[in-house]
């Protein structure tokens, strides 16, 4: 049977604990939610530093810039996939996880008032017990014998609100608690499971950003570091000695055709018309080449041009990062199976096929294009 004091102690200490679990999640997102607002601000820092002109010639100027561009790009991504699957779910669930809390800190402090009512009235009537019994050793004859009879009193009296008092204790008990004991594992069961779907899929993300940043970075070392200085500057001179040496085959010009006219107000594009041969100078992954015609040179969207003539490898340098759209499983020796929502890391595109790396399962191999995001990063 519950004395009033111990059943107080008992919802007491669930109501400390619904504050510091309710605190505890407060915190947690409100970290999650920064770090996306972290993660957005970065990536405007990162594409605030590229300058407006710089030499798209130029290798190691550009393999800097494709870099920052490109870590500018995953922390877009890692800002709008916490919004998206972290953020803006949780929304609905903590609506309605703060509306059972009320209910159940209202039943906490109806009981706390009531019963906190009987532990006082009992603590006054035993220190009033305790200081007239006190007072007993001072007193002798007829004085002492009227001091303990209002003594006695006094306890018989205590004892009998101590006995009304676990009465209403144990009846309280039996109504209220089993109903607090199951609001109090429903409301910390889902502040838990919100709490660990949450973080894990942070981390999750993070993981997947962090190796797609490996990648990049792997590829812009392994490109840096093949990059032969000493004939790069013979090319160098050699042009500007002998413009008129033709090229060897390996640097034979990429020619490509107009399929429609193309105009732009921008100071720094290339216009054309239809029909038009275009020399590039320069093919960005980001889908705007540079290039030469009719004696200017600019910008221009390869969407606007069909190749004629190209001496380049026939599988193109991708080096990016995609969102999957629909599921793949392997269909011949070599691929690997990605899902729709996988991160996947492109090394190389080869007509309608993908070499790369999926950033969840860590597996490398080939798969279809038509299952990747891909018109937005090419």
């Amino acid at each position: 049977m519950a004395t009033p004091r111990s059943l107080l102690d008992i919802i007491l200490r669930i109501q400390s604990k619904v504050k510091s679990g309710m605190d505890n999640y407060d915190v947690s997102m409100t970290l999650i939610k920064k770090r996306a607002q972290i993660a957005q601000q970065y990536s405007s820092m990162l594409l605030g530093i590229i300058p407006n002109v710089f030499d798209p010639n130029d290798p190691i100027e550009c393999a800097i810039i494709d870099d920052i561009r490109k870590e500018a790009e995953m922390n877009n991504i890692l800002a709008g996939q916490i919004k998206n699957e972290i953020l803006t779910p949780n929304e609905i669930s903590e609506k309605t996880q703060r509306e059972k809390v009320k209910i159940l800190k209202k039943y906490l402090e109806k009981d706390i008032d009531e019963i906190g009512s009987l532990c006082n009235a009992l603590d006054k009537h035993e220190a009033l017990l305790e200081s007239e019994t006190s007072k007993c050793s001072t007193l002798d004859g007829e004085k002492l014998e009227k001091k303990k009879k209002y003594c006695q009193k006094l306890n018989d009296e205590y004892k009998t609100k101590l006995s009304k008092a676990i009465e209403v204790s144990s009846r309280q008990q039996s109504r209220t608690t089993p109903m607090i004991h199951s609001q109090f594992i429903e409301f910390d069961s889902n502040r838990l499971k919100v709490m660990h779907k949450s973080s894990s899929n942070y981390t999750r993300m993070r993981n997947q950003i962090s190796s797609a940043q490996t990648h990049v970075t792997s590829k812009m070392l392994e490109d840096l570091e093949s990059y032969d200085i000493k004939d790069k500057t013979e090319r160098t001179v050699q042009q500007l000695f002998d413009p008129n040496k033709k090229m060897s085959p390996e640097e034979k010009e990429i020619i490509v055709t107009a399929e429609t006219d193309f105009y732009s107000e921008e100071p720094g594009d290339l216009c054309f018309e239809k029909g038009d041969k275009i020399r590039v100078l320069l093919m960005h992954t980001s889908g705007w080449w540079d290039g030469e015609c009719n004696g200017k040179r600019g910008m221009f969207p390869k969407s606007y041009v069909t190749p004629v003539t190209q001496s380049v490898s026939s599988s193109t340098s991708i080096a990016t990062t995609v969102h999957c759209i629909l599921d793949h499983k392997p269909q011949a020796p070599g691929e690997i199976i990605v899902l729709a929502g996988d991160l996947v890391y492109i090394d190389y595109m080869f007509k309608e096929k993908c070499t790369g790396v999926n950033l969840r399962t860590k597996e490398r191999g080939s798969f279809p294009t038509n299952v990747l995001d891909i018109e937005s990063k090419l």
